[in-house]
């Protein structure tokens, strides 16, 4: 969203690129997703906006049904 990238990919990359790997330039999740999906031709952007959606359905979830704290009963001084 904010076009920062990971610092896991970043990592990972760089690790990658040091062992003689091929270094794809998708990061780590989208890869896993299309594999998972089995939708290879899939634009990365798509990815970024099932993400942030996902994220906001989390955000909004919360917002609507908070969860409820248990509230810590007192103890009675004898």
């Amino acid at each position: 969203m904010l076009d920062i990238e990971c610092p896991l990919t970043v990592w990972e990359r760089n690790l990658r690129t040091e062992a003689g790997q091929d270094v794809s330039e998708a990061p780590f999740i989208p890869q896993l997703a299309n594999r998972i999906l089995f939708y290879p031709d899939i634009p990365h952007v798509y990815f970024e906006r099932m993400h942030i959606a996902f994220g906001c359905l989390v955000l909004l979830t919360f917002l609507i049904w908070p969860p409820k704290l248990q509230k810590k009963q007192k103890e009675s001084l004898n």
